[in-house]
């Protein structure tokens, strides 16, 4: 959860606490709605209620509660600033009211120094009962905030399952065990699905941010993972990402193989798909390599029992 995001959420939470008063007694008020909209977001919150004693002097806007501790209050006139330490950092407000209304802008200042303003509005709406609903509140903020650590909590443990880069900045606990995942070839495959050149992943930002938070140099990891390839034959990876390994593959595995049963089980579909990527390849440096024999274009001696299966998945996905 951003820091943004949870001013937010304690001004909302502080605002609600603070409008509810601390009378522990029923008595006749008058219903509030308000509303605030947060410079930085393109829609206002959602509007709240909440129930006024009609001898409060002040505007329905401060009280002492477990979220916030009022530090300083001053009228003037129909002019009200105020003061307070709350959990998140300090809040401070300016609102002009009378007997129906008031507007006005209220500031928090988190503890890292970030400074978030939002513009506040109230009407008075009609009579209601007072009674305090501060410990309901309090309930409801604490079930919200135990909600909320028990998702970011499984969030984080998904991260390091499915490898969630953008987790890494969120889960610092979690940090080292997606870094130490990142480096290997399970990690990384996770991770970056697909072939992607080491030099597309430096040019990402995000990307690349990633790998320098978790200290690994993406032009020396790949090269180490296509050696673990290599040893895994792992041909998917070798063949989207590890061009060297790639060619060694084909020299001794597919290269001269008069048969689909001269080549290894665990080859076949490595030199077909292999075959197919320099078909394309060839095709697209030189308009008619594709119609030549397949040794000419793509430099792979393709079986003819394999040519036949070649055509036929050509066919289907048309070219």
């Amino acid at each position: 959860m951003s820091s943004f995001e949870r001013i937010a959420g304690a001004l909302i939470t502080s605002m609600s606490l603070l409008l509810s008063g601390a009378s522990a007694h029923a008595a006749p008020g008058y219903q509030w709605e308000f509303g605030m909209e947060m410079e930085g977001l393109s829609f206002a919150m959602p509007k709240q209620k909440t129930c006024v004693p009609k001898t409060s002097k002040e505007p329905p806007v401060t009280a002492d509660n477990e979220e916030c501790r009022i530090l300083s209050k001053k009228q003037v006139g129909n002019r009200f600033i105020w003061k307070a330490e709350c959990k998140e950092g300090l809040m401070e407000g300016d609102i002009t009211s009378s007997a129906t209304s008031y507007q006005g802008t209220l500031t928090m200042t988190d503890k890292s120094g970030e400074t978030n303003r939002m513009k506040m509005s109230g009407k008075r709406l009609g009579e209601c009962d007072y009674q305090d609903r501060s410990a309901e509140l309090l309930a409801m903020q604490k079930k919200a905030e135990a909600d909320a650590r028990k998702n970011m909590a499984k969030f984080c443990q998904d991260a390091v399952e499915k490898m969630y880069l953008g987790a890494l900045g969120s889960c610092p606990k979690e940090k080292p065990a997606i870094c130490k995942r990142l480096g290997t070839l399970d990690g990384y495959k996770m991770a970056i699905p697909g072939a992607v050149a080491p030099e597309l992943i430096e040019k990402d930002a995000q990307l690349s941010g990633a790998f320098k938070s978790c200290g690994l140099n993406i032009r020396t990891l790949v090269p180490n993972l296509c050696h673990q390839a290599l040893e895994d034959v792992d041909t998917g990876f070798i063949l989207g990402n590890c061009p060297m390994e790639k060619e060694s593959l084909i020299a001794e595995h597919c290269v001269g193989r008069k048969n689909s049963s001269d080549i290894a089980e665990k080859y076949r579909d490595f030199c077909q798909r292999a075959y197919l990527a320099s078909d394309s390849d060839a095709a697209a440096s030189s308009g008619g390599a594709a119609d030549k024999p397949p040794a000419a274009a793509g430099g792979i001696d393709v079986p003819a029992d394999l040519q036949q299966g070649i055509k036929q998945l050509k066919g289907l996905f048309g070219f």
